[in-house]
């Protein structure tokens, strides 16, 4: 099995600048089945909290897991 052919989700903030952005589109870029999901304005710190706030962040999870 192909891990780049297995789906994913990856939720990440633009703002982050611990993980830069510029990694996610790279690890985006090489595994097609990754679905990135992008929060504005939160930190690496707090990218949990607001990705458990955010409906956009859930909806993502959910159809990652079939959920």
């Amino acid at each position: 099995l192909d891990a780049r052919s297995v789906p994913g989700v990856v939720v990440h903030s633009r703002a982050d600048r611990t993980i830069l952005p510029a990694q996610t589109e790279a690890l985006a870029a090489a595994h097609p089945a990754l679905d990135v999901h992008w929060l504005e304005g939160v930190s690496h710190d707090d990218t949990p909290r607001a990705a458990r706030e955010d409906e956009g962040s859930r909806s993502a999870i959910q159809r990652a897991f079939g959920l």
